[in-house]
């Protein structure tokens, strides 16, 4: 039911072909006390015949885990294997969470110790989980052991627990400090050998300058020493490898690159790794130099078997067998006669070793005998992981139990591939000798066939013209690095050609991975002639205006594709930069410019210069090169610039159109269907939402951002919709009805359309409204699956639970509609980060990661799902409402207050963006609410300072309650004579905390005394509480220049840090 390039759920049809009107089913929690100790039967668990668990739902493959039988084995199996079957990290997390809230008391300490320890399994063998795939894993997994920790009604730790909960919460205790420590220094160090032998520690002075000699040829180095480098590169590969990278056969899926990319590299190594063999072998003209060549790659395979790199050991083996060089019978038949058939033999050992007779039996046999350091043959893992994935089915029965036997059979494969990543290698790095043994271009297999025939002609064969590979010798490698081509450069374009250095390229200081680039470095490499980082081309057209001008890149990409002339302009000469040089690099700007025009056409759409430019160069120099390119691009934008692409028409579902007699004048909310109404409020939020172009989301000003706002309007425009509605339920006494209506919306536009958007304005809205009307009556009389969507997704969209939402939205997939308010706040924390260097830098860190959230949403565009519209529908809910005056009636339904933190919670998203929004509501909020703000709280603080009440309470959501006696004791003790009185004051510029709030403060002071004291009270002191009451202080010290001002926090405990922080700011900190 969606537009060009977009997935949906097409609706299950009946012979007639109209759409079922069955509810949709609503997605239960399977994680309850009855799943987990729900009776052993085929509908939830099998076992095989020896009694091993062979196949459980999941909520019973946890509760079999955790009731003291599973052995460590099948845990550490669980946890290699659970990205196989559960949602995530986190989705895992809830199923134990939910296991150790559900146990029932006479099983509780041996569970919760199970638990524990699948966490711990979990954390030592996975710990990426809790990093770098999903940050938030290890924050709530804290949290989550914290709660075990302490006991709220004694507030202590575990000694203070009670005896049944006490080992539960020390190991709760131990786990929370173990991932406390691990995710303060995230980075694990691989163990390195120590026993090193002689040679590694140090190389001899003159094989360490033939290593580094950018003119020395590799292969003219020590085999022992190539050997080293080849395994040192192979092992950060190696090692780099996460066990969920096996999983699936990820490797082989669409979506490789982000589910295995380290699998990924591992093989194009042995790829490129293979083709360098054969193809130095066939660029040997001479015979005694093949000979030597053979001989000496022999020579190194036989030094990777001694290092046990077998994956390095295969490479050379197989390029050593490729059908180019294989054939070179005379040149081996030489080779067997050097040295007394020394080197046969080696040959002959390392193809009996590598030989996939038995399914590699002589290799296993071998890895298994020796002592790590090790480089397994990573082909042989492969193929076994392949034959238990396609031997054995993800589920048994019809009941879809998770096929656990076949997860035991992966975790054996990747827990040995684990054995060997533990212990690494201590041989020293050595840059130059390793850049020169990867990143060479390599040649094609027929174009080695052919070399391979005119070295060894076929028997009968004369020998033919010589190849213009011979001719031209090896190709060039990388852009500086172009062999013999000398280009004869002028100034502009010799900035894309310089040398990497601290003028055009900024490293961090401890990996050295390039952090920033000047704009020439990256458009040479957006369009390198060897290897084009399209990622990084994407990342820059979503944030070109923050670096540069549409048109000043146009120039850049246009200047690129003039490449120079070679000095040398001989025929072979010529004809060798044509074919390696400059046609690529043309082809990379081509394909640039394709990406440019097809993803971010709104550039040009809106600057008649920068189209006049970019016609001028299709049409000039890029048709007399490629005219069959260039005119397909231009095909290409006269169907963009007038509308005419095609797009692939799906049937949409037939809309639930009210009765006839229904007019707009007329019409009533509850007159439509929820489901039509939810699809109306989608098409109408999806035709804004795809407008948004993305530059308009780091701009930073109104002007530039006009769907955006159009956007925030629209959010605005849902909630005054649904505040109306529930006002008038209300006053007509039908509030049940209206409630129910409106979280069968909100339930629709998640099911039907994944529409987060007006989800969140709904739930905005109800939210207000419960704040003044008593509404949770009328939500528990809703519908079943509405009512559970609400409860579980009503808070998702506060400013507490930000970061819950943005996982969400990450995650997303398919046509949806998310809320931006998320990707702009990060949006906004990147960009408010500095750059430390020249201004002609680029961060490109920056910009990638700017990129990355940005074409999420670019993602989100191009799927979003379309309706057919109901015009009625849609007029009624973009009918005018004055959102003021609705808030103004809530708030004179009730005696209950709207306080501006309520405001903020509702409508956070739109104030922190949008500044004629805060405007408006900042003036309203001040207009109607300060003075009686200010009066309550001054009388609130007044009955503190002066009546003995149990318990103080600061002005907070969470307060602190601290008996009365001891704070006047503590104050009078401190300060005698002091008089207490209330500071009030609006922050309407959001000084102290960003956004506009209401301030109340007490403040001590003495008669006749200028000296003022600003008092805090807190139950535990962070960094961010004691800069948050410098930000205070400064405010009030504006206000009141003639006084000297200092502050005072009155608390149960400070942290160190904390401490350090108030000793700096001069603040007195009194512990109560």
């Amino acid at each position: 039911i969606c537009k060009k390039k977009h997935r949906v759920r097409k609706p299950d049809m009946d012979k007639a072909g109209t759409a079922e009107e069955e509810p949709e089913e609503v997605k239960v929690n399977p994680y309850t006390r009855e799943a987990f100790y729900a009776e052993d039967n085929e509908t939830n668990i099998l076992f095989d015949s020896d009694g091993n668990l062979k196949a459980a739902t999941l909520p019973k493959l946890v509760a079999k885990l955790t009731d003291g039988n599973a052995t460590s084995a099948v845990l550490n199996d669980f946890i290699l294997t659970h990205r196989s079957f559960t949602a995530g990290g986190l989705d895992l997390l809830n199923a134990l969470k939910a296991r150790e809230a559900t146990v029932i008391p006479e099983e509780s300490r041996l569970i919760r110790i199970k638990i524990f320890n699948i966490v711990k399994i979990w954390i030592e063998k996975m710990w990426p989980d809790f990093v770098k795939d999903c940050p938030q894993l290890g924050e709530e997994t804290l949290a989550w052991m914290k709660t075990i920790m302490l006991d709220p009604a004694s507030g202590g730790g575990p000694d203070l627990l009670p005896t049944d909960y006490k080992d539960s919460a020390k190991v709760a205790y131990g786990l929370h400090e173990k991932l406390s420590l691990k995710m303060a220094n995230p980075v694990v160090a691989t163990k390195k050998r120590q026993d090193k032998d002689a040679t590694d520690v140090m190389i001899k002075k003159e094989k360490l300058q033939m290593l580094k000699d950018p003119q020395v040829d590799i292969l003219s180095c020590p085999p022992t020493e190539i050997a080293k480098q080849l395994t040192l590169i192979e092992w950060r590969m190696w090692s780099s490898i996460k066990p969920y990278e096996f999983l699936d056969l990820a490797w082989t899926k669409k979506d490789r690159a982000t589910r295995s990319g380290n699998v990924l590299a591992m093989i194009e190594r042995f790829n490129y790794l293979s083709c360098w063999v054969s193809m130095r072998i066939c660029f040997s003209e001479k015979p005694r130099e093949r000979i030597k060549m053979v001989a000496k790659l022999i020579n190194v395979a036989y030094q990777l078997k001694q290092l046990n790199n077998f994956n390095g050991l295969m490479a050379i083996v197989s390029g050593l067998n490729r059908a180019p060089v294989y054939r070179l019978r005379a040149t081996f038949a030489e080779v067997e006669k050097l040295k007394d058939g020394k080197f046969a033999r080696m040959w002959q050992e390392m193809m009996t070793l590598t030989s996939s007779d038995k399914a590699y039996s002589m290799l296993r046999k071998e890895i298994k005998s020796i002592t790590p350091p090790c480089i397994p043959y990573l082909g042989m893992y492969l193929t076994d992981l392949t034959f238990v994935e396609e031997g054995n089915p993800k589920f048994l029965t019809e009941h879809k139990l998770i096929n656990f036997h076949k997860r035991r059979l992966t975790a054996a494969t990747i827990s040995d591939i684990q054995t060997y990543q533990i212990v690494g290698y201590s041989f020293s790095d050595i840059p130059e000798a390793q850049w020169k043994l990867q990143g060479e271009v390599i040649v094609n297999e027929d174009d080695l066939y052919d070399l391979s025939n005119y070295l060894e002609p076929r028997q009968g064969h004369v020998r033919g013209e010589k190849p213009a590979l011979l001719v031209s010798g090896l190709p060039s490698r990388t852009q500086e690095d172009k062999g013999k081509i000398e280009l004869d450069l002028h100034k502009e374009w010799s900035l894309f050609d310089e040398k990497d250095g601290p003028n055009n390229i900024t490293t961090s200081v401890n990996s050295k991975e390039v952090i920033g680039m000047t704009l020439h470095k990256i458009i040479e490499r957006v369009t390198n002639h060897v290897s084009a980082d399209k990622s990084l081309l994407l990342s820059l057209l979503t944030t070109l205006r923050m670096y540069t001008t549409p048109m000043e890149f146009l120039q850049l990409l246009i200047l690129r594709y003039n490449v120079p002339l070679p000095k040398d302009k001989s025929d072979d000469s010529m004809e060798r930069y044509a074919s390696s040089f400059q046609e690529p690099i043309r082809l990379r700007v081509v394909s640039a410019l394709k990406t440019w025009v097809t993803t971010f056409w709104y550039h040009f759409e809106s600057d008649e210069a920068l189209r006049e430019s970019l016609m001028q160069f299709i049409n000039g120099p890029m048709h007399e090169t490629f005219p069959q390119f260039a005119a397909g691009l231009d095909q290409e934008i006269q169907a963009i610039s007038e509308g005419r692409l095609v797009e692939d028409e799906k049937e949409l579902p037939s809309p639930m159109k009210p009765a006839d007699n229904i007019t707009l004048e007329s019409a009533q909310l509850l007159d439509f269907s929820p489901l039509e109404v939810a699809r109306q409020i989608t098409v109408i939020a999806t035709s804004i939402f795809e407008k948004i172009r993305l530059e308009e989301l780091i701009s930073k000003t109104d002007d530039n951002q006009p769907h955006v706002i159009a956007l925030d309007d629209n959010l605005i425009a849902t909630q005054a919709l649904c505040l109306e509605e529930l006002i008038k339920g209300y006053r007509e006494n039908n509030l049940n009805s209206v409630v129910d209506f409106l979280l069968r919306v909100a339930f629709h536009c998640h099911q039907d359309s994944t529409n987060w958007h007006s989800v969140c304005g709904i739930f905005n809205a109800i939210n207000l409204t419960n704040a003044h009307i008593p509404l949770q009556e009328a939500i528990n009389a809703a519908e079943a699956g509405a009512r559970k969507f609400y409860m579980e997704h009503k808070d998702l969209f506060s400013s507490s639970e930000k970061q819950q939402l943005t996982n969400l939205i990450r995650d997303l997939s398919g046509p949806c509609l998310p809320p931006l308010g998320p990707f702009r706040l990060a949006i906004a924390k990147i960009q408010e980060e500095r750059d430390k260097w020249s201004n002609t830098i680029v961060n490109t860190q920056k910009i990638q990661r700017l990129g990355e959230i940005l074409l999420k949403i670019k993602e989100a565009q191009d799927q979003t799902i379309s309706y057919h519209p109901v015009k009625i529908i849609q007029d009624y809910i973009k009918k005018p409402r004055d959102l003021k005056n609705i808030i103004r009636v809530l708030s004179n339904i009730s005696d209950k207050l709207v306080t501006i933190g309520g405001v903020r919670g509702v409508f956070l998203d739109i104030v922190l963006r949008d500044a004629k929004f805060k405007d408006t509501i900042g003036s309203y909020v001040k207009e109607i609410m300060t003075t009686e703000l200010k009066k309550d709280l001054h009388e609130e603080m007044v009955k503190i300072a002066t009546t003995d009440r149990n318990s103080f309470a600061k002005p907070s959501a969470d307060a602190l309650c601290i008996p009365n006696i001891h704070i006047r004791k503590l104050l009078k003790t401190t300060f005698p004579d002091a008089l207490f009185s209330t500071w009030t004051h609006y922050d309407d510029k959001g000084a102290v905390s960003t956004i506009p709030q209401l301030i109340s403060m007490t403040v001590l002071h003495f008669n006749k005394n200028t000296v003022h004291y600003l008092l805090d009270l807190k139950e535990n002191v962070t960094v961010r509480e004691v800069v948050n009451l410098v930000k205070i202080g400064g405010l009030y010290k504006s206000l009141n220049e003639s006084v000297a001002l200092s502050c005072v926090l009155v608390a149960h405990t400070i942290n160190d840090l904390a401490q350090r922080a108030a000793e700096k700011f001069k603040i007195k900190v009194l512990l109560a």
